[in-house]
């Protein structure tokens, strides 16, 4: 008897966290088009530009002409004259540099 009970019980905590786990669904958190000191530091060496794009929220402003192989895009930060520079070649991330971004 003590088993069983306990057996349920364990059954319905569980089902409960699923549950509360589920239920925030609604409540995404929206991604501003402005890069953070956060989204730069997850930026690593040989990513993609979508990935880039992916963490940041947005697409880059192409700040020189690119060849064939090498583009340079800037992102504005979220605090006025901060921005990160981040230059890809043959679409990986190869360097990156923040200014001022909080």
């Amino acid at each position: 008897m003590y088993i069983k009970r306990v057996k349920v019980l364990s059954v319905l905590f569980i089902m409960g966290v699923l549950l509360l786990g589920c239920s925030n669904q609604e409540e995404k958190e929206v991604n501003s088009p402005e890069i953070t000191l956060q989204e730069f530091n997850q930026l690593s060496k040989g990513m993609s530009y979508e990935e880039v794009a992916e963490i940041i929220g947005s697409d880059g402003i192409q700040s020189a002409p690119d060849d064939d192989s090498t583009k340079m895009l800037i992102w504005d930060g979220v605090v006025k004259g901060s921005f990160a520079s981040i230059e890809f070649k043959k679409n990986q991330l190869t360097r990156k540099m923040q200014v001022d971004l909080k």
